[in-house]
């Protein structure tokens, strides 16, 4: 497909026959501005990993792990994947064996399923973070990003100029940082940002400062820590709940 779409790019970026009146021959140059400028978005923007496993219950979280690792061990495009899927499979079955523990509700067990389930959620997170890298080579262009991703059995998310912002957080362009973003809302909406590397503690969440702009930037993180982020919006009269987001390993 990227193939293709190379191939595409190099015709409409030749200089067009002149042929037809002037109001066609001008037609036909804006047509050709627009279609190379969406072709030269999707190939050279930055494909992401996008799994939304905060949104995931403890059962889709283990059905997830298995099916990526039985998709990425074998792989052609993953010749050494990181965190090796064995660490991955170990952290799992921990996780299963805890929630298996905490079957009858103890406070105490479930704590401890709680933060199984967070080590797996991280290791994820890198074994995403390798997969992006991977997916996003130059040399594996002719294959492409997306094909790659999805072949770890991932959700790929490709972002252009025309896709609507939506909440998310990225590592951002300068070392330690997270660029964060949101939705529109309505106006004069105030958006709240919070992050932390241990989300199980509610009062290890550090608050951003608010802003009316619905994206923000966080600085000085420690790089290959797992941050996980959170966003809530105060409209005309209340808050919204806190939407929360997969660790993202800072770079």
């Amino acid at each position: 497909m990227f193939k293709r779409m190379n191939e595409a790019v190099g015709r409409l970026s030749q200089k067009p026959k002149r042929s037809g009146s002037n109001k066609l021959r001008k037609l036909d140059r804006k047509m050709r501005k627009y279609y190379l400028f969406v072709l030269t978005t999707i190939l050279t923007r930055r494909v992401l990993v996008a799994n939304q496993l905060h949104k995931m219950k403890d059962p889709e979280v283990i059905d997830f792990t298995n099916s990526v690792l039985s998709h990425v061990v074998g792989n052609a495009n993953f010749t050494v994947p990181l965190p090796a899927p064995a660490d991955i499979q170990d952290a799992l079955d921990e996780f299963i064996a805890a929630r298996s523990e905490a079957a009858n509700n103890d406070k105490e067990k479930i704590a401890i399923k709680n933060a199984k389930r967070e080590a797996l959620t991280n290791l994820l997170a890198a074994l995403s973070n390798y997969v992006e890298n991977v997916a996003n080579d130059a040399a594996n262009v002719a294959i492409g990003a997306v094909a790659i991703i999805e072949s770890a059995a991932m959700r790929a998310q490709i972002f252009s100029g025309h896709i609507p912002q939506i909440w998310n957080a990225v590592r951002g362009d300068v070392s330690g940082s997270l660029e964060l973003t949101a939705a529109s809302s309505v106006p004069g909406a105030v958006h709240f940002w919070a992050y932390t590397t241990t989300p199980l503690d509610d009062a290890s969440w550090v608050e951003v400062t608010p802003t009316r702009r619905a994206k923000t930037t966080i600085t000085g993180l420690t790089v290959g820590s797992f941050v996980y982020c959170r966003h809530r919006v105060f409209g005309k009269t209340a808050y919204t709940d806190w939407e929360g987001h997969d660790p993202v390993l800072v770079a």
